[in-house]
């Protein structure tokens, strides 16, 4: 699946606009220690749409969204 280039654009417009709330994607949350358990989470579409890598979050495990 690839994207047009353009759609990058219109999308950060979208989000500088405030018309797509790209905090609402963010789904869970992990720290260095749970990068290979954020990897695994698009096996499981239902679960999360996108995780955030925390550097200074700690655990090997997901955490919800802030």
């Amino acid at each position: 699946m690839a994207y047009p280039p353009e759609e990058f654009g219109w999308t950060l417009e979208r989000i500088a606009d405030g018309t797509i709330d790209a905090a609402a994607l963010v789904t869970g949350q992990v720290g260095l220690g749970g990068v290979s358990a954020a990897l695994d989470t698009p096996r499981q579409p239902d679960d999360h749409v996108k995780v955030l890598v925390r550097p200074g979050l700690s655990g090997a495990g997901l955490h919800p969204a802030p």
